[in-house]
């Protein structure tokens, strides 16, 4: 049994699982009232295995009321559910030649209302002229429309897509380089009703000016203005229908030692596969920036914000951050260092761009090393984080 997704709902707790048995694939879910107890299984589709290749993967709406499972390889396949009815909503198969192929995906989202989109990205490579974006949307859940979004000449470093359910509007947004993937030049963004979504689209391209770059260095760095290592992490809808980008210095460094070359238990040299000669891994999780943008796609305003986090050997597990939002205020949380007794702190940010530092809570001698990445907010004043430490898993809850 492979276990998919854990929904919460008020009165019941929903697990999505699915197996094989013989030459059939099932998707099931399991429900369990509040309190923990079961109370029936549902069998929500059986797909011949023979039909389906790929691994199967499984998105869930904003309110939780619709789920798709889908796999990518040749086709994508598609079956869209309504959780409270526990009933197949459609289901289609759309052979995907010419749009994408399965390392080309970026994202699947399903909306409230049960539709669909999915991205993909054609040919990123530096200077190529045919680089460009393919968008499928559902139509009548049944079909699908395709939209090409052209990026000549530029190279993305990541894309983030985000649907906003109450505007009906769809927002992909990114950084570019013109030359390498680790210098970036700017962000690029399309931010449309859906509605207004035509056959055709464009980006939005923003080129980096002199004063971030100088804000972010202190100085102006190289010919060109370029900032690296930047990848963005977060895409944020606002109120008025605007976007606002969120992105972190990411980087990663491999050292070798003396003893990370010698034989060892497992070498080649002793007959079998290499594992003790990968050396350490250094991670670097440090400044952030912050882009506003009004629905036209002019800038509003930006921000940079600073931290630096280092690690060794965690993959990165306990660096970056926790973004907690509300509907006035975004709080960016995160470990100040990567350590056993450590602050954390947070950026308050208004709608402004206005922004304050403060330290939110000191884990001196309490056992606890929280991994930020995987924070859940569970209300407009409270998340709950995971802790791991010494092999001992903790849920910690914070309240403002």
């Amino acid at each position: 049994m492979n276990v998919l997704q854990v929904a919460p709902f008020d009165t019941t707790i929903h697990i999505y699982f699915n197996y094989y048995q013989e030459d059939t694939f099932y998707f099931s879910r399991l429900i369990y009232s509040a309190e923990a107890s079961f109370i029936r299984q549902d069998t929500l589709v059986k797909i011949d295995r023979s039909a389906v290749k790929e691994k199967f993967r499984f998105a869930l709406s904003q309110d939780q009321t619709k789920i798709a499972l889908f796999s990518i390889g040749e086709n994508l396949t598609t079956a869209v559910f309504d959780v409270g009815a526990g009933v197949l909503l459609y289901q289609n198969i759309l052979k995907l030649t010419g749009i994408g192929e399965r390392e080309n995906f970026r994202n699947f989202t399903v909306t409230d209302d049960g539709n669909v989109f999915v991205l993909f990205e054609v040919d990123n490579d530096s200077g190529e002229k045919n680089h460009h974006f393919n968008l499928l949307k559902s139509i009548d859940n049944q079909t699908y429309s395709l939209h090409r979004i052209p990026m000549p000449n530029k190279y993305s470093s990541g894309v983030k897509f985000a649907y906003d359910n109450k505007n009906r509007r769809l927002g992909i947004a990114g950084l570019y380089s013109n030359k390498y993937e680790s210098e970036t030049n700017g962000y690029y963004m399309l931010n449309t009703k859906v509605s207004e979504l035509q056959t055709d689209e464009g980006f939005v391209f923003v080129e980096y000016d002199d004063d971030l770059v100088r804000e972010m260095y202190g100085k102006k760095k190289g010919k060109n203005n370029e900032i690296r290592d930047q990848v963005i992490k977060k895409l944020i809808w606002r109120a008025d229908g605007g976007l606002i980008l969120l992105t972190e210095m990411e980087k990663e460094y491999i050292r070798r030692s003396a003893l990370s070359t010698m034989p060892t238990l497992g070498s080649p040299s002793l007959g079998s596969q290499n594992y003790g000669n990968r050396g350490l891994v250094d991670y670097y999780h440090e400044d952030m920036m912050i882009f506003s943008v009004f629905p036209d796609g002019t800038e509003h305003w930006r921000k940079i914000l600073f931290k630096k986090q280092f690690s060794q050997d965690d993959d990165g597990a306990f660096s970056s951050f926790f973004l907690f939002s509300t509907p006035s205020r975004l709080h960016i949380v995160y470990n100040d260092e990567i350590k056993n007794s450590n602050t954390i702190s947070e950026y308050v940010i208004d709608p402004l761009g206005r922004f304050e530092r403060n330290a939110v809570l000191n884990t001196d001698y309490q056992e606890l090393k929280l991994r930020f990445q995987d924070a859940v907010q569970t209300g407009s004043n409270s998340f709950v984080v995971p802790s791991e430490k010494n092999y001992k898993l903790s849920l910690v809850k914070v309240t403002f």
